[in-house]
């Protein structure tokens, strides 16, 4: 389930944008049911972020204290490559808004059409996807919920936000073989020949161990360290530009 966060300092204004997700839900059999949090201000919402990072940010650009424009680049500061869409009175900050790689930036009073668009953009169903195949059933796995897959007695284990683990069938061929159609996305990366790590979902890296945005940790080789640090490294400057 997508978490969007909405951060603006009015009340009614949330009440209104919740409001038209909530129609957009109803209308649209489809679309993924949405964990909606609303913050009245940025403090708060990047604390709840540091904690658990957000699917998509819905942020009023003029709040008092830390404006949304300020809130955006803590949040990129801090890792996070959540979507950010800015929702505002005022044009003066649209230019700023690349400078985070935001989504979006609407104008105030929304437009039900361009919300509508955002959240299509954003949680498209033909965003990417992968099937795996388990013990029992079929999962279907979207890429940006992958944190990194490793080998656990010839079957690879795929890691997803949030603690869940889903293991595969057991393998015959090797490991980055097997993995191909997840190594094809330029976000994962080879980090020894039994895990496969993606890029867009690493916090921090301190030596050899892997932070993610959820929290969890893993561990990679030694002698990959420089190697996926300079992966990510690009990975974050392609993002923010």
């Amino acid at each position: 389930m997508p978490r969007l966060a909405i951060c603006d300092d009015d009340e009614i204004s949330r009440e209104i944008l919740c409001d038209i997700i909530f129609d957009y839900c109803d209308q649209n059999p489809d679309a993924p049911k949405f964990e909606i949090t609303e913050f009245s201000d940025a403090h708060s919402l990047l604390s709840a972020a540091g904690a658990a990072p957000f699917d998509l940010y819905l942020l009023d650009v003029l709040m008092p204290d830390i404006t949304g424009m300020e809130a955006a680049r803590a949040l990129r500061a801090m890792g996070d490559r959540g979507h950010i869409v800015f929702q505002t009175c005022t044009i003066e900050f649209v230019l700023d808004a690349f400078d985070v790689s935001a989504a979006q930036y609407l104008l105030k009073p929304l437009e039900r059409e361009k919300v509508a668009a955002v959240l299509e953009s954003c949680f498209s169903s033909e965003s990417a996807t992968l099937f795996v195949k388990a013990a029992s059933s079929t999962r279907k796995i979207e890429l940006s919920n992958l944190l990194y897959i490793s080998l656990l007695k010839h079957s690879p284990v795929y890691h997803l936000k949030g603690g869940e683990e889903v293991m595969g069938t057991s393998i015959r061929t090797r490991f980055k073989e097997a993995i191909v159609d997840v190594l094809s996305a330029p976000e994962f990366v080879l980090c020894g020949p039994a895990l496969a790590i993606n890029l867009a979902c690493i916090r921090s890296i301190d030596g050899a161990e892997v932070r993610f945005v959820d929290g969890s940790v893993t561990y990679i080789p030694e002698s990959r360290v420089r190697e996926l640090r300079t992966a990510w490294q690009e990975e974050k400057e392609g993002v923010l530009k």
